[in-house]
């Protein structure tokens, strides 16, 4: 019997145009739309009107897109022409301690796949028993204020939405929606069947892996959360694997788990009472086999999210197209999750309301991304300047002063060191292959030119005093502003440039600096030596590790590469690589990448900081900019021309060489 209260909620749900349901909708957790499904059937119709939103396609209207209908995924080719490595689940194990205990070394995709699924959270599948209060949600999703569907919101509400600095508490809006979803549509015309793995527990486990993801976000990660198995994975795979290949490979896995409990289980249904006469054993294999592959299947999804959470990046400067990415995401879940009709398929409420919070998931990601875009505060632009060509002329390091032109000099070593991703440093591509990581190419790059920039400075004057000035200059702008702004990167360049041999040769400059700046310079050198592998370098940055730095990048590098070399000596391993390779099948290294991993973690740590405080600590100067990029840097001699000049500015026999 209904209550009075029911009944007229019941009522007021009936008269209501679907489009406000949708826009209700929006604001409910998945939880409580698996109990509205319970109440009447137009909910089911209001979520024909929640569209796919994309606010990145700028050639859509209003950044809306319909629904995808134009296939994308080519899963049935892509398994084709994979079928030799999809299905190869090869894992190597070794006993490096000799006590019995094997340490899981690599293997082939496959088996990393599945390793990768069974590392989820045996919490995240716990299920909620907290209740719904329908009518308070209702009154709190319409006092929100935000229209969940952007298609009936107007331009100034979607900016809001947006670019707003207090984000409504409610969820975002949702991603997407059903076609043509009605109770009918549903298997054996039951909108939820009472099963273990019912709308309550997949909402639930829906629900806790949402907060999970949230709280990695919101939260500065454990020791645990920082080293676990899936950050460790989704931050380094590209380096072996393409997000659009990891997809199409879930993806398949996901519909080969799901086809095989769905034909158990009509199985199961047909012959139970055959094989529960003749030969229970079978049947109890078979009931296994079916529970086994719903987990796979549950654990598999929530893969999918935190592959949304780790991977969706929107950045033009990666090498692969994450707007199709999110193509292949939407048409996964509207073909195989939202509107699948599998007779048989006790698993369709899960994937329904999974399929939705997956939606849910990357449009939350998305508008994450468009609010953290930053950009620094421009002073002093060109367009400001009347005569550039003379002023560029008449500027010179002095006239910008070392103050200036260190924190010009950190924000363009920033904008080169935040491009810089994970997996660029896994497997030591910058030798190797360095197509692979443009981010490190271009770094390296521009610490050449700076150190280039700084020799030019010294030995291109025809003076002593004026090449001792530009030196005390840049020694005064290392030890003085570079240390406090703790650019490293920057600082490591100069030093570079002031120890080349060009520079060091010139023994009347040094001399002409004072004992003074040679003491400096002793300094400089001693923070910047190698010896001890950058003992004392070490030293500094782990006094600064919660704090926004740019660190010197080849202390990581050189770690990477000594242990490359210590990976050559798993010979166990290499044998098992060699043969799964001669047969066309990856085999990865995942003792090796993880290691990689846990030393580029703090690099990664220290570039988020720094992306979270430049924009607000510093003002880009567009003109300086320009003159060290146009100017200095352009200007630069090679070492080798530096070499001659420096010869003829103070030859051999004037200094005993």
């Amino acid at each position: 019997m209904l209550s009075n209260n029911a009944i007229s909620n019941y009522s007021l749900i009936n008269e209501a145009p679907e489009e406000i349901l949708a826009n209700i909708f929006s604001y409910l957790d998945l939880k409580s739309i698996s109990n509205c499904f319970y109440t009447c059937s137009k909910w089911y119709h209001s979520m024909t009107h929640l569209p796919i939103c994309y606010p990145f396609n700028s050639t859509a209207s209003r950044g809306i897109l319909p629904q995808v209908y134009k296939e994308v995924l080519h899963l049935d080719s892509f398994r084709e022409y994979n079928s030799f490595w999809l299905n190869v689940n090869e894992s190597i194990s070794i006993d490096f301690h000799c006590n019995g205990n094997k340490t899981f070394v690599g293997g082939s995709l496959h088996s990393l796949l599945e390793r990768l699924i069974e590392q989820v959270d045996e919490n995240e599948l716990q299920d909620n028993d907290d209740r719904f209060e329908f009518k308070e949600n209702i009154a709190s999703a319409v006092v929100g204020g935000y229209s969940g569907a952007l298609g009936f919101q107007t331009l100034k509400q979607i900016m809001s939405a947006i670019h707003s600095n207090n984000s409504p508490t409610l969820p975002y809006p949702l991603l997407g929606s059903p076609t043509n979803l009605t109770p009918s549509t549903l298997p054996n015309n039951q909108a939820f069947p009472n099963d273990k793995l019912s709308t309550s527990s997949a909402s639930s486990t829906i629900t806790s892996n949402n907060s999970e993801l949230q709280q990695q976000e919101e939260e500065q990660p454990t020791t645990f959360e920082v080293f676990s198995f899936q950050r460790s994975f989704f931050k380094t795979f590209e380096s072996f694997l393409s997000k659009s290949n990891f997809l199409k490979m879930s993806f398949i896995h996901f519909l080969d788990l799901d086809r095989k409990q769905v034909e158990l289980t009509r199985r199961l249904l047909e012959e139970g009472e055959l094989l529960n006469n003749n030969n229970k054993e079978e049947k109890e294999n078979m009931e296994r086999t079916i529970e086994e592959c719903r987990r796979k299947i549950i654990k598999l999804l929530n893969v999918l999210n935190m592959f949304i959470h780790f991977c969706i990046r929107m950045d033009p400067k990666d090498q692969e197209n994450d707007d199709l990415i999110v193509l292949q995401f939407c048409q996964f879940i509207d073909n195989y999750l939202i509107n699948e009709n599998v007779t048989y398929n006790v698993l369709y409420p899960f994937k329904f309301l999974k399929g939705i919070q997956l939606k849910h998931s990357l449009y939350k990601k998305l508008i994450n991304l468009e609010k953290k875009k930053q950009e620094f505060i421009i002073v002093n632009p060109l367009k400001s300047i009347t005569n550039l060509t003379d002023t560029i002329k008449s500027t010179n390091i002095y006239t910008i002063g070392k103050k200036a032109l260190a924190q010009q000099l950190t924000i363009l070593e920033f904008l080169h060191y935040k491009d810089l991703r994970c997996f660029e440093f896994i497997g030591f591509p910058w030798r190797k292959c360095p197509s692979k990581c443009p981010a490190i190419v271009l770094l390296n790059k521009h610490f050449e030119r700076i150190a280039q920039w700084v020799a030019t400075e010294i030995v291109m004057p025809k003076t002593v005093q004026e090449r001792s000035n530009a030196m005390k200059f840049f020694i005064d702008l290392c030890l003085e502003e570079l240390i406090e702004l703790k650019n490293y990167q920057t600082l490591f360049a100069i030093s570079a440039g002031l120890m080349s041999a060009s520079v060091f040769r010139l023994k009347l400059t040094k001399e002409d600096a004072g004992d003074d700046y040679f003491d400096k310079l002793e300094s400089l050198r001693e923070l910047v030596s190698l010896r001890a592998n950058f003992r004392v370098l070490r030293t500094v940055l782990e006094s600064i590790k919660s704090e926004d730095t740019i660190p010197y990048i080849g202390v990581f590098l050189s770690d990477l590469k000594n242990l490359y070399d210590y990976s050559n000596q798993l010979k166990q391993y290499s044998v098992k690589e060699k043969m799964l390779e001669e047969s066309g099948v990856t085999c990865v290294n995942w003792f090796i990448i993880q290691r990689e991993y846990h030393i580029i973690h703090q690099l990664m740590c220290w570039k988020e900081k720094c992306m979270e405080t430049y924009y607000k600590k510093f003002e880009k100067d567009e003109f300086i900019q320009y003159c060290i990029e146009n100017s200095f840097l352009r200007g630069a001699k090679s070492f080798e021309e530096l070499y001659q000049t420096s010869l003829k500015r103070e030859p051999r026999q004037n200094n005993n060489q």
